[in-house]
């Protein structure tokens, strides 16, 4: 439904065909958004925008001077309206300054549009008033948190859905609810329990600020950069919450929208400010990254890198894809500010292996890699080189000779026979 059609008809045309006007279902009616088109050859019938009424049998007839030719085609027009949520909005929290409700989707829920481009629209209408006011639209979900109400008042609600291919009748409306009483308000200054914050933002994904206040009457505002906030945009969203907490939302942060945003509070005892100061995030990237490295075995070696991010990126250690603990003892992680370090003490063959830093934050992910090779010890490796066949024992004569209180061994192969020590 709503759709543009287009059917067509390719005749021989030798000799030269005179086309006749299709019959459709609307012949002689006014106001039918038909066009009629000849292309190469080809006799276009086309629709700009299908209803309902326009279906049924659509019929092309062609003549010369030879005789007569036709040709049909059935059109069935599907109603792609979506349908209304299934019953009405329940009631599912009440507290003193808001009501959530939830929905079931349409019973229909796939007929009519991918789920993903469907939204919801929530409406309310005071008892006793006969006008209903949209008090929340493009709802992703199928419940909704409705902060906007007046304490002393029975609302009803129903809900809408919403596609690209239109809006749903409304749902039955909700049984009345209202908010509940407040809780005596203290009479003090108001309070708030931070007064300053720094906030990373990412680019185009949703950023929300949440500041908490004591329980007092007091009237709250907020601005960025000294300029009060304007929600009349759509691109923020000011919102209060049980527990005293107040919120500032954008659905899609944006380099303009960020900057010193103040939340003042101020009642007949006195004002409190909270401060929040949103900086663009940025992505962690490295300064120095490591290198492959060759160690001895038994030597100690330190795999160093430095990474920049805005909020500071934690930094993960892997061997080989696994994750290293940090559990101290032969193998620690050091941290000084952006310079980062795996130190292993004492490294054996089974150190071997790919090594991985990896620095993620909200902004997002960077990795760098070293291989860690390790050499054994020479006269290990000698050993282990030497076939045992080829090992043999050394024999050799010393002379022992007294010389004046000590002893002194000299070698000499052409001496007389003496004593001999025989080393092996």
């Amino acid at each position: 439904m709503n759709g543009v059609l287009c059917s067509m008809c390719f005749p021989s045309h030798v000799p030269r065909v005179l086309p006749v006007p299709w019959n459709t279902p609307h012949n002689g009616a006014a106001g039918c958004a038909f066009c009629f088109r000849i292309e190469n050859g080809t006799f276009r019938l086309i629709i700009q925008s299908a209803k309902l009424a326009d279906a049924g049998v659509y019929k092309c007839i062609l003549s010369n001077s030879a005789g007569r030719a036709f040709c049909h085609a059935h059109l069935h027009v599907v109603d792609a309206t979506p349908g209304p949520p299934d019953g009405p909005p329940i009631v599912t929290d009440v507290t003193d300054d808001s009501v959530t409700l939830s929905w079931k989707p349409p019973k229909a829920f796939q007929a009519f549009s991918e789920p993903g481009s469907v939204t919801y629209a929530l409406q309310y209408q005071v008892v006793g008033r006969s006008q209903w006011i949209v008090v929340a639209s493009n709802v992703p979900g199928t419940s909704h948190a409705v902060r906007t109400l007046r304490p002393g008042l029975h609302y009803l609600f129903r809900a809408l859905t919403v596609s690209p291919h239109g809006c749903s009748r409304p749902s039955p409306a909700s049984a009345p609810t209202c908010l509940l009483p407040h809780e005596p308000f203290l009479n003090e200054p108001p309070r708030f329990v931070k007064k300053y914050e720094e906030i990373f933002a990412v680019e185009n994904e949703p950023l929300e600020i949440t500041c908490r206040l004591n329980h007092v009457q007091a009237t709250v505002s907020w601005t960025r950069d000294g300029i009060p906030v304007d929600e009349s945009s759509g691109e923020v969203r000011l919102s209060s919450r049980p527990g005293g907490t107040w919120a500032l939302e954008m659905p899609r942060a944006r380099a303009e929208l960020l900057g010193e945003l103040v939340c003042t509070a101020r009642g007949e005892f006195g004002s409190d400010s909270y401060t929040a100061v949103v900086s663009q995030a940025e992505a962690p990237h490295f300064e120095v990254i490591m290198e492959d490295v060759e160690v001895q075995e038994g030597d100690p070696v330190r795999l160093s890198v430095v990474v920049h991010g805005r909020p500071e990126p934690d930094v993960l250690w892997y061997k080989d894809g696994a994750r290293l603990a940090e559990a101290g003892g032969l193998a620690s992680v050091t941290r000084s500010g952006s310079a980062c370090s795996l130190l292993l003490r004492d490294v054996r063959g089974s150190d071997r292996g790919l090594y991985a830093c990896e620095a993620r934050s909200r902004a997002g992910t960077a990795r760098c890699m070293a291989e860690l090779s390790v050499h054994m010890e020479k006269s290990e490796a000698r050993q282990r080189e030497m076939p045992e066949e080829e090992v043999r024992k050394l024999k050799d004569h010393y002379e022992i000779l007294e010389e004046i209180g000590r002893w002194a061994i000299t070698r000499d192969d052409a001496v007389r026979p003496m004593p001999h020590i025989c080393v092996m």
